[in-house]
């Protein structure tokens, strides 16, 4: 009887373990389907990043729409984390725009996503690039864009059209599943353009 009641015991500690090990891991995969998200922070504070940047956006871009202007600040609260990436924190790296170990310039070290081409994660370091405004970082941002291998991304960017992020896709800017990007940037494009209704 008391060998009974001990290998219940076992196997009750097993099953348990194998949910708090089951439930961790769907946590860490929910975590992963938007890495650059942050869903604590206030909408306040969203609110004062999105009013920061797009006005930063409308005095560096000034021969884009204000389509393309609210889709700019609006991948910049995407790739920030409205603003809560350590790029963006310690260097004003609105994109997450990285810089090769040939380049010498100024840079912040700090964590990102990596998706390979069977859709598996892995956690990395990288080297962004740090600027000395965040105006600077948008100006490099729409530079960036502009090379040959990121297609029409620019011109569709101009325009507000937020399916830029294919040819962006195409050209290594990110690894995400392209229409789980794009989706994402909808939802955050979305809120972008009810915070600046009145200021667009």
């Amino acid at each position: 009887m008391e060998t009974m009641i001990a290998i219940m015991g076992a196997l009750l500690a097993i099953g348990a373990a194998v949910l708090v090990f089951f439930l961790a891991t769907k946590a860490s995969a929910a975590e992963d389907v938007m890495p650059k998200t942050d869903p604590g922070t206030p909408p306040s504070s969203r609110q004062d990043f999105v009013n920061t940047v797009f006005a930063a956006v409308q005095s560096v871009a000034t021969d884009v729409s204000v389509a393309g202007q609210q889709l700019i600040t609006a991948h910049a609260a995407y790739e920030s984390g409205w603003g809560s990436t350590t790029g963006y924190r310690k260097g004003n790296n609105l994109f997450n725009i990285t810089r090769s170990t040939r380049d010498p310039g100024p840079i912040v070290e700090g964590g990102d996503t990596e998706y390979d081409a069977a859709g598996n994660v892995k956690n990395i370091t990288q080297r962004f690039r740090a600027y000395p405004s965040i105006e600077a970082s948008i100006t490099d941002y729409l530079q960036f864009i502009q090379q040959s291998r990121f297609g029409s991304s620019y011109d569709l960017l101009s325009n507000g059209d937020p399916t830029f992020v294919y040819p962006l896709r195409q050209g290594g800017y990110y690894t995400l599943p392209a229409d789980q990007y794009y989706n994402t940037l909808v939802s955050v494009l979305a809120r972008v353009k009810s915070m600046t209704q009145n200021v667009a």
